[in-house]
């Protein structure tokens, strides 16, 4: 954590990049990771790219079968009370975007899946985001925007519930090499006065936050919607696995 000792209001405007992690618990004998891009910019917006894959090697590999984009707004909130040399910050995010890499990825089996295990991914996104009839072809170079083109929550329940116009607190320190965040919660006492679940990322770019306030991070936004498309995947009697 020394490493990310430093004024913070100055320190976390830039680029930054999650390694590649497991993400919650194996579902269905599967587990996904993820990584991540992130920018902070310092007039108060900020951008995340994730992608999600079956497993590690895909990962380290760059061999993502969807892509998820988030924008939104950042605010500085002044310094921890709890945790010394931290500050606390707000996000909330106002557009998400899908973006499917993969139509039919295959899954690396964790336990009880037979090996080489693929999915009809266009169908399983076709009903867990119907969005007025959007094509989720990979071969559509563009993404659907779920806040413009999915506008009720019936649309696409699981960005909705999960991310579009929740704001989220957390608290984090940062420095040039990387900044280190504690878990985001949409409770605000639970993230800024009893903080959990410290990750640290790398730093790719660097950019002065003065005379901005601070930027926040998404970097602790749940990455979970993923393990809910494969098990409505599996809830739907395995449709297109072969």
């Amino acid at each position: 954590v020394a490493k990310c000792q430093g004024p913070h209001s100055d320190f976390l405007c830039g680029e930054f990049r999650e390694s590649c992690k497991a993400v919650g618990p194996s579902s269905f004998g599967v587990q996904l990771w993820q990584r991540a891009v992130a920018f902070f910019a310092p007039n108060r917006s900020y951008r995340r790219i994730e992608y999600s894959h079956f497993d590690e090697a895909a990962c380290e590999e760059g061999n993502a079968w969807i892509e998820i984009v988030h924008e939104g707004v950042w605010q500085q909130n002044g310094g921890s009370s709890a945790v010394l040399s931290a500050s606390l910050a707000s996000l909330t995010v106002t557009a998400s975007s899908i973006r499917l890499l993969q139509e039919r990825p295959c899954l690396t089996p964790v336990n009880i899946l037979p090996p080489e295990q693929c999915f009809d991914a266009v169908g399983t996104l076709e009903a867990a985001c119907p969005c007025n009839g959007t094509n989720w072809t990979s071969t559509d170079a563009s993404a659907a925007n779920i806040s413009m083109d999915c506008a009720s929550t019936e649309d696409c329940p699981i960005i909705h519930e999960a991310y579009l116009g929740k704001t989220r607190y957390f608290t984090y320190n940062s420095s040039e090499a990387q900044a280190c965040f504690y878990g985001a919660n949409t409770n605000q006492a639970l993230a800024w006065f009893s903080p959990q679940d410290m990750i640290c990322v790398d730093r790719l770019s660097y950019l002065s936050c003065i005379p901005s306030p601070l930027s926040t991070s998404s970097t602790a936004l749940p990455m979970l919607w993923p393990v809910m498309l494969v098990g409505l995947t599996f809830a739907h009697g395995l449709r297109g696995i072969s």
